[in-house]
């Protein structure tokens, strides 16, 4: 029994976490910890850190065993030959899950006393099964049957034909959604380049239909300036001829009326001046209108060859990818119901009145 208890032993206290104590405050709060006494106060040690509580603040502390603990107290509490004390604590490591303990106890139990109750339940817990006289493990026992782990159980094999076949379905049908789902969206795809491709199309044609637009504007534009030059050539002849009678008439010596006459010159003189502002402001818009006009007939060749490149590029699909293919044929073909009914009384009429060629064709 030393062997056996001193293994068990050493693995429960290489896997026994630090204890698990519960301090109580006067408010009624309860903090869980190893606690740690530092005079006046407490530490509760938490694995996020630290935590100081003055004593006055503490109600009660409860020291508490772990399920490890417990394993490793009892273990060192066995005696040799108690085969009950051994027994319970087999069953206890069956409840907590230490099955590699409770298999050794239960294998020590069942080469120094076979006969003792309670030691067939034991090897129940823990699954194993009695065949020829010997206690099977259950990684043995099942797939000797064909029983399989699935989801962390043994599955016999009618549930795992079961249940693989729900999953071969789950999966086909997240197949076939996938499938689908690319298939709306390659049906997006082709809408969207449906909607390029005439987008693409109305340009080019607003794009052709704007150049003998544009070709007409300039050739006005042009026909502006030069009205416009002409009218500023004819404003600075009349100045011209205006200011000449007027420093013809300052050299002509003062008599009567000199003064009249040469305020009536420079008056007019003034005219024509401001003529040839005014004419050489419409003479510049027009040049500046001229310049738009040529700058957008340059740039006109240009955006229909962009316009064309992009309208050679957006080009839907012929066909839809294979993926969206197959899920449009996934549904098998209506082959009954009011419409496949309606036609099949149709073809039999044709058939009745036309002769049986009528089918064939």
């Amino acid at each position: 029994m030393h062997r056996p208890a001193l293994l068990i032993c050493l693995a429960a206290l290489s896997l026994t976490p630090a204890r698990a104590d519960v301090v109580t405050l006067v408010d009624g709060r309860t903090i869980e910890g190893v606690v740690q006494d530092d005079g006046d106060t407490i530490v509760v040690v938490r694995r996020l850190g630290a935590l100081r509580i003055p004593r006055a603040d503490v109600a009660r502390v409860e020291v508490r065993e772990t399920p490890e603990q417990e394993l490793a107290r009892r273990t060192l509490e066995l005696q040799p030959g108690d085969h009950a004390a051994a027994l319970s604590l087999g069953q206890f490591c069956a409840a907590q899950g230490f099955h590699d303990e409770a298999r050794a106890l239960a294998q020590h139990l069942q080469a120094t006393a076979p006969g003792l109750p309670g030691l067939v339940e034991l090897w129940l817990a823990l699954d194993f099964h009695l065949v020829d006289g010997a206690w099977q493990a259950p990684e043995v026992f099942y797939p000797r049957h064909g029983w399989e782990r699935l989801n962390g159980r043994w599955t016999p094999p009618e549930e795992v034909r079961v249940v693989r076949a729900a999953r071969a379905r789950r999966d086909a049908e997240r197949a076939l959604e996938a499938a689908r789902a690319a298939a709306a969206k390659a049906d997006r795809a082709a809408d969207d380049a449906e909607r390029a491709l005439e987008r693409a199309r109305v340009e080019v044609e607003r794009l052709d239909a704007q150049a003998p637009a544009v070709a007409a504007a300039r050739a006005a534009a042009d026909a502006e300036l030069r009205a416009r030059e002409q009218d500023l050539r004819h404003a600075e002849d009349f100045a011209r001829e205006a200011r000449l009678r007027y420093d013809r008439w300052v050299l002509v010596p003062a008599c009567d009326g000199w003064e009249t006459q040469r305020l009536l010159l420079w008056s007019a003189y003034s005219r024509h001046d401001r003529d040839v502002d005014q004419a050489r402001r419409a003479r510049d818009a027009a040049l500046q209108r001229v310049q738009q006009v040529a700058a957008e007939a340059a740039r006109l060749p240009e955006r229909v060859a962009a316009a064309r490149g992009a309208l050679r590029l957006a080009k839907p699909p012929t066909q839809p990818p294979p993926a969206a293919r197959r899920a449009r044929r996934s549904r098998p073909p209506r082959t009954t119901g009011p419409r496949s009914r309606n036609r099949r009384k149709a073809l039999a009429h044709a058939a009745t009145r036309r002769g049986p060629g009528a089918l064939r064709r």
